[in-house]
Parts: structure tokens; sequence; C-alpha cells
């Protein structure tokens, strides 16, 4: 969800730049100022292809480091052409790098755009000028870095509040949702198979009745410390409540995804802890058809589950449908 907002903030820059560039190309071509009606128009140029860029691939990373690079370096030629009058571009320049890269990565390349337009200030401005100028600088990204990197700790805090089951440490219903629209979008292009396990734990009342809730709780935990220690590092897993969770097989068909399942089955009843409080596990398996939406994966695997219910429990139940031809 953090790449939602960074996805956002790099199209708002682009359409930003696009609309606050062109008006200076079209003065600048009335008075034929060619060399800035160039950088303006590079830099209008690229804002547009990042932007393009990112609503096609989804690269968030690598357009972040060429948008901030794309600003940088267009303000250290606008400084450098007309002249140190302009050096105030060079301010929303440095702080749109801490939206973009990590504060200190901003930090670092704030100080080297400075050093880039020092020399035509050293030249053209008095040295009250020039130390003004680099105070103001200093204390902006001083300022800046201490302001972004406060937000970057609190914004993993409440990200991992928002996406992660406070008892199990699993991602929640709401990362669950959010990942298999991605998952969705990577497999169709990749044209790769996609499983889904839903599986819960049997009879879960009955184990909070007799032994308490603490130690359903524990059985929760245990449960998934199991399932994790067996997938895959590209596997992921979700409690999407109650007892019931999800686990996401990449790149695997319906006939690995059940092995798989299995696996697991026969790994919970051999643990020492379930047995002693009767844990047994049932799992539904399905895999994604090329015309699915997330909801019919879903609902395939549920079905599957409960099948695995209606037939005696501790087992795994796969989707009858065969998947169609990739």
């Amino acid at each position: 969800m953090q790449s939602y907002n960074k996805k956002n903030i790099i199209l708002g820059l682009c359409a930003a730049c696009v609309i606050g560039v062109l008006p200076f190309i079209i003065l600048r071509l009335m008075d034929q100022l060619w060399l800035m009606v160039a950088v303006d128009s590079t830099a209008l140029v690229g804002a547009v292809l990042i932007g393009w860029y990112v609503i096609k691939s989804n690269k968030l990373r690598l357009a972040s480091i060429i948008l901030t690079a794309l600003f940088l370096v267009t303000v250290v030629l606008v400084v450098n052409i007309k002249g140190p009058l302009l050096i105030y571009w060079f301010y929303p320049a440095m702080i749109t790098g801490y939206f973009l890269l990590k504060p200190g990565e901003a930090l670092i390349v704030n100080i080297l755009a400075m050093f880039a337009v020092f020399p035509i200030i050293n030249t053209q401005l008095f040295m009250i000028e020039q130390l003004s100028i680099l105070f103001t600088i200093t204390l902006v990204n001083v300022f800046s870095y201490i302001v972004f990197r406060s937000m970057a700790g609190h914004q993993d805090v409440l990200a991992q509040q928002a996406t992660q089951d406070g008892l199990t440490g699993a991602g929640n219903r709401r990362l669950f949702d959010f990942h298999m629209e991605q998952f969705f979008s990577s497999a169709t292009e990749q044209h790769t198979p996609l499983s889904l396990i839903i599986l819960d734990i049997d009879n879960f009342k009955t184990i909070n009745d007799t032994f308490g809730h603490a130690k359903g709780d524990e059985a929760l935990s245990v449960i998934l410390r199991l399932l994790s220690s067996r997938l895959r590092k590209f596997d992921t897993i979700y409690r999407l409540g109650g007892d019931e969770f999800a686990i996401v097989l990449s790149e695997a068909s319906r006939n690995a995804a059940v092995t798989k399942a299995e696996e697991l089955c026969r790994l919970v009843s051999s643990d020492q802890f379930c047995s002693d409080v009767n844990v047994t596990v049932s799992f539904g398996v399905a895999e994604r058809h090329p015309d699915d939406e997330i909801k019919d994966l879903l609902a395939r695997a549920d079905r599957a589950l409960y099948r695995a219910k209606e037939e005696g429990r501790n087992r795994v139940c796969a989707d009858e449908a065969s998947p169609l031809t990739f």
C-alpha cells in the first residue's frame, strides 16, 4: 500500500512538472532562448516518459531515482545557463528528492547537486550572498532529513499495524486483498500459474472451550510457524480472520499446490503440540483460470475447503474444475 502512495506521488510530480514547465517553454520560444527551450523541453518529455513508465511497469524504485535526477540536473543546468538568480528552483527540487528517495539517499544526492552549482555561485555572487545560499540550502536539507526520517519510521510502524495480524504476525485480510491484485496482474502478464490454498483449524471452538482461549491463540501461532517453515521464499501466508488462513503459491499449478498442502497437513498432524491439543487442519486448493477474478479463485478454494470438512476434516481437497491452458 505504500507503493500505491509512492506511485501517486511520482505521477503527481510528473504532472506538476509538465504543467509548471510548459508555460516557460512557450515564453522562451517567444524570446528565442533556444538553449533554455531545449533544457525545459527535455525535463517535460522526461516527466511524461517517467509517468508513462510507472503506469505501464509499476517499477517505482527506478522511476523515483530517474525523476529525482531529472529534477536536479535540470535545475543545475538552468542555474549554470541563466546564473545564480534562478537558484530558488534548487529548493523545491531538493525537497522533491525526500519524497522520492530514502532520506539518507536524498541528502547525499542533494549534497552532490550543491557541489555542481557552487562554482557558478562562487564566481558571480558576493561572499555574504554565497553564505546565505549555502546556509539556507543546508537548513532545508537538515530539516527535511529529520522530518522525513521521522515520518519513515512512523510509516513503517503504521504499515505493519495496518497489514499484519497482531497475534500471529501473518499478513492480514487487507494485505491479502492488496497482494492478490498484484499476483493476478503478474500471472496474467507472464502467463504463469497461480494457486491458492485456504485452510482452517478443525473444531477450533472446541479447542478454545476445552483448553482455554490462551491455548487457542497459541495454536494459531504454532500453525503459522509450521506452515511458514515449509513455504518457499516467495510464497505468502495470511490470516484471513478467526482460524482461517490463506497461502498464495506463485508459479505453482494445482497439482503442485495439492502436494504442498498435503505436506503441510501431515506436518501439522505430526507436531507434538498439535497432537496434545487435538489440532488438525483442513485444506482447500484451487488454481487460477485465465478468465478468473480474485473472487472466483477464492470461491473455488472455499468450496474445496468445505468439501474437506464434509469428508471428515484433516485432509486436502482440490477444486474439481480444471484450469484452461495458458
